[in-house]
């Protein structure tokens, strides 16, 4: 993964669904990007996408297209 600089003062959130025991991500948003990592564990595998870039992904998850 790629890490991305400048979440270093992010507010991150993550789904009312997760749980403290589940496995989940976590998202924020800089304005020109948004940022996505692991919650357990934060400090590694970070990833930025542009708001574009983040909008077809999320499209695309609720269309099944990376359902297994």
């Amino acid at each position: 993964m790629i890490t991305v600089p400048g979440f270093d003062n992010a507010s991150w959130r993550k789904s009312s669904r997760s749980t403290d025991s589940s496995a989940c991500v976590e998202v924020t948003s800089s304005g020109h990007m948004v940022g996505v990592r692991d919650s357990h564990n934060p400090d590694e595998g970070l990833i930025g996408f542009s708001p574009a870039q983040w909008k077809d992904l999320i499209r695309r998850v609720k269309h099944g297209k990376f359902d297994l």
